[in-house]
């Protein structure tokens, strides 16, 4: 990377997982970014992925950033129709993870909540390993607004991730480990629909950021990759 270049990862976990090794507060986030030289990250709180939201002493308390720092931003995450999961407007990205909430992606409450998210800009993310490409793509097709961040694509799809990518659809390219697989991407749907992560810590946070390190773009396309996408991702317009 050049020097100079900001790095953000846009697909992180913070606090202590249920089946694997967590990184407990945010203080040992920072750590960890620090050795792998990233900037800043995008966070999800284990405790809102996998906890009950009726378990938060307040919403307030759940939607706060991460102590003082400004590194990292904090993922909300939305149960649509759960009485405790009010819609976050105000998030700069929201996480749905239907099959662990146990809800329907395409259902009236996920419409509802979905049509209120694109209405005010504010883009979501969805794990492509938990609801599949093909339900992310009729997403698209329902809500051509909804700004959506795919996570976890994986190489062995690539064909159908770039049909997948379009104006509202960005790529996270932790997965996208095989040699040249980024590369192609770039050339094919735009460099402009790669958004640097790595998925830790279920997912090697060193390998996504030696991939990073190793890409054969021009500097500018590296820089879009790298933190710029991000920055377009989440803008409220």
């Amino acid at each position: 990377m050049s020097a100079g270049m900001e790095i953000l990862d846009a697909h992180r976990i913070l606090g202590r997982l249920p089946h694997a090794e967590g990184v407990p507060t945010p203080a040992d986030l920072l750590g960890e970014l620090d050795r792998l030289g990233i900037d800043r990250a995008a966070v999800v709180a284990s405790w809102d992925l996998y906890g009950d939201p009726r378990d938060a002493d307040e919403y307030e308390r759940r939607t706060a950033p991460f102590g003082s720092t400004d590194r990292l931003t904090r993922v909300a995450v939305h149960i649509p129709g759960h009485p405790f999961s009010p819609v976050p407007l105000g998030a700069p990205l929201v996480r749905l993870a239907p099959v662990l909430h146990r809800f329907d992606p395409l259902g009236p409450a996920a419409d509802a909540s979905l049509s209120s998210l694109a209405e005010h800009a504010t883009a979501v993310s969805l794990d492509a390993t938990e609801v599949g490409l093909g339900a992310i793509a009729q997403l698209v097709r329902r809500h051509p607004a909804l700004k959506i961040l795919v996570l976890n694509p994986g190489y062995r799809d690539l064909l159908t991730v770039a049909e997948l990518l379009g104006p509202t659809v960005w790529i996270e390219s932790g997965t996208l480990i095989a040699s040249g697989a980024i590369e192609w991407l770039a050339e094919t749907a735009g460099t402009d629909r790669i958004v640097f992560g790595s998925g830790a810590p279920l997912r090697d946070a060193a390998g996504a950021r030696h991939t990073l390190e190793m890409l054969e773009l021009p500097e500018d396309a590296r820089r879009l990759i790298a933190a710029g996408n991000w920055e377009r991702l989440v803008a409220t317009r």
